[in-house]
């Protein structure tokens, strides 16, 4: 218990530090304007069919807790943080209490779940109780509890009221329970007999049922981000959860099954279920790896299995043997720390830089400025941090957002109307950009080819954070 405490104290350090020095990146802005908006707003919304977080923060917020950063983040990193304990606690079930310390160590060494600790979006919210719901649900399995098996379920529905994605977990638990089926051979005519020949049926339904179930849930994000995004996803997934985890966890899989453990097939479920069923919707919409975040805890199980069972093959001893046992964990938590190093010195948290936007804007002359920006929620909240429809006036900033349907007919046209106006009533024209999200709103390039012809790139905040180009520029118009 005692290196339980001390793992958990790392990672509340790690999930502390610094929490309130990043930028808001644009969901973050979307938390933000969501607090704000009224009640009956809000529950006309498509955010209201998973409410939790925000009910949370507005309760907090109701109560007196700041709105700045950090004190928005404050509540999903206290998430963050008891999901470390909760993996080294519920984990024993699964793996053993050695296997599920490691694993703690390993979730709380992760940047990926450092970065969603310090997030005021609900994922970390999604895993602790996603978490707490797979292994209540393997246990239920196990004493053949419908009580146990209830509250995994009420579990599932709590993480599901944090986001929608959570729900997949179901199909999961349908996929274990397959799995304990007694499949009899050829002949036997018992109840059952046969069924392993439709499994790869079975399967497919039960992705296809998933994809019909999830389809209204998410079809917010079908309207915005339509692009096939397979890759993307795929690419995500390994960049997050870390190559050598992945590989780790393949292998601390194939020990469990080599061994007939139990809790194999319940892991791969949580897993592969959640991952096939977001590469199914990939074919239809833009798809990343955050809604998989959940299924980190079990990666993590799995690699601890396997630096465990490595460590115990060794029998050298001395510093030797203690050094071969180290180096499986180590190449893991060597390569999760370099990456957190990178988010907290060098990746400015891997948001970009929109509050270093702000501090430059501040001061360059003009006492009304017009601001065209790919990211209008995260600079609204910094320039006009009660002005969130972009379109009223606020302080000596304008923020007008940049939208595929603006520019999708003539770019010239959207930027010419501004330019005309912004001289017309004396406005300092500014546009701040991230150039791939600009490239998605408008492919052709024609927008991004008339800004560096009429316009003078005055600052460059690079930001490259693994597979995504974080840089903003900002672009201001010259005078006559």
């Amino acid at each position: 218990m005692l290196a339980l405490a001390a793992i958990t104290v790392l990672a509340a350090m790690l999930r502390l530090y610094r929490l309130g020095d990043w930028s808001f990146w644009v969901d973050e802005a979307h938390t933000y304007r969501d607090l704000l908006a009224a009640r009956d707003v809000f529950w006309s919304s498509d955010v209201s069919s998973y409410p939790l977080s925000f009910v949370l923060l507005r309760w907090l917020v109701d109560l007196g807790m700041p709105t700045a950063e950090g004190w928005l983040r404050l509540p999903f990193a206290f998430f963050g943080i008891i999901s470390v304990p909760a993996l080294g606690l519920v984990g024993r079930g699964l793996v053993g209490p050695r296997a599920s310390l490691l694993a703690a160590l390993l979730l709380a060494f992760s940047p990926w779940h450092i970065y969603w600790s310090q997030s005021a979006r609900s994922y970390a919210m999604v895993l602790f109780f996603a978490l707490l719901a797979v292994a209540v649900f393997f246990r239920g399995m196990r004493r053949r509890s419908p009580l146990l098996l209830l509250l995994s379920l009420s579990l599932t529905a709590v993480a599901g009221l944090c986001h929608p994605s959570a729900y997949i977990l179901l199909a999961g638990y349908v996929g274990y329970g397959l799995t304990l089926l007694r499949w009899p051979g050829r002949g036997d005519r018992a109840t059952g007999g046969g069924l392993h020949k439709w499994m790869p049926l079975i399967s497919i339904a039960l992705l296809a049922t998933l994809v019909i179930v999830l389809m209204p849930l998410l079809e917010h994000v079908r309207k915005d981000k339509p692009d096939f995004s397979l890759f993307h996803l795929l690419q995500t997934l390994a960049f997050f959860v870390r190559i050598p985890v992945i590989v780790a966890a393949l292998g601390g899989l194939l020990w469990l099954f080599d061994r007939g453990s139990p809790s194999a097939s319940l892991l791969l479920a949580w897993i592969a279920v959640p991952v096939l069923a977001l590469a199914v919707l990939a074919l239809l919409m833009k798809m990343t790896a955050q809604y998989a975040f959940y299924t980190l805890p079990g990666f993590c199980l799995l690699a601890a299995t396997v630096v465990l069972a490595l460590a115990n093959r060794v029998t050298a001893a001395g510093f030797r043997g203690h050094l071969l046992r180290a180096v499986p964990l180590g190449i893991l938590l060597l390569d999760m720390a370099g990456q957190s190093y990178l988010y907290f010195e060098r990746n400015y948290g891997e948001r970009p830089r929109w509050r270093e936007v702000r501090t430059y804007l501040q001061h360059r002359p003009g006492a009304v400025k017009r601001v065209l920006t790919t990211n209008q929620p995260s600079l609204s909240y910094y320039l006009n941090p009660m002005d969130f429809t972009g379109r009223s006036f606020a302080g000596s900033f304008e923020v007008v957002g940049l939208a595929k349907y603006k520019l999708q007919g003539s770019p010239t046209a959207f930027f010419e109307e501004h330019i005309a106006s912004s001289r017309k009533s004396g406005v300092e024209l500014y546009v701040a950009i991230s150039e791939p999200e600009l490239d998605e709103m408008e492919p052709r390039g024609v927008a991004d080819a008339f800004l560096r012809e009429h316009f003078l790139q005055v600052r460059r905040l690079p930001n490259w954070n693994g597979p995504k180009d974080m840089t903003v520029l900002i672009y201001w118009l010259p005078t006559e």
